[in-house]
């Protein structure tokens, strides 16, 4: 296992609890649950990872009021954002999970399949902002650069109206500045 996964799963670890990254079938299976999802994936992490793309296997399992198909659906997702995040050289576990946050509110347009309630409208919300339709670009406050044992840390603040809109400017944002985007472990709350 390369040190740059170890660091990784340590990391996803300390942001998403140790239950979001586990081993779950060997040294280089692992089991990702998605966060505020109701499924979890089986990743395989290449020898050389993180200059291969690892694989998703397959879902390990999805909620018990999550609707017929609903872990194909994420599955699919989950391997086309997979595809967008993945730089050869750079882990992209961190990066995974955000986009892929991001795109299942988007495909959900706007809600998440909620486990407290399975018979849940499936209307979408209306005046929510969607992911890629944010109108005016939003105006960053970017902090000076801290550097710490070879790590050197920014901070980018803007103005929000609802944690769906927050998302789709972090997304715009990592679109469009590729230092940001090729960041080992991009911070969003």
């Amino acid at each position: 296992m390369s040190e740059d996964l170890v660091n990784e799963i340590e990391a996803i670890r300390s942001i998403y609890g140790d239950e979001a990254l586990r081993e779950a079938d060997g040294a280089s299976v692992y089991s990702l649950s998605i966060p505020h999802g109701e499924a979890s994936l089986h990743v395989l992490f290449p020898p050389d990872y993180p200059r291969s793309i690892p694989q998703l296997l397959g879902t390990e399992r999805t909620g018990a009021h999550a609707r017929k198909g609903y872990g194909s659906q994420v599955l699919d997702i989950a391997r086309a954002t997979l595809l967008s995040v993945f730089i050869p050289g750079s882990v992209c576990l961190f990066d995974l999970l955000q986009e892929l946050d991001i795109a299942l509110v988007e495909e959900f347009n706007g809600q998440k399949p909620s486990p407290a309630d399975p018979h849940r409208d499936a209307s979408p919300v209306l005046n929510t902002p969607r992911p890629g339709s944010l109108g005016e670009e939003p105006r960053w406050i970017v902090s000076s650069a801290v550097t710490e044992k070879k790590s050197t840390f920014i901070a980018r603040v803007c103005s929000v109206t609802s944690p769906v809109h927050a998302q789709a400017c972090v997304a715009q944002m990592l679109r469009s500045d590729k230092r940001a985007a090729k960041a080992t472990h991009n911070i969003s709350g």
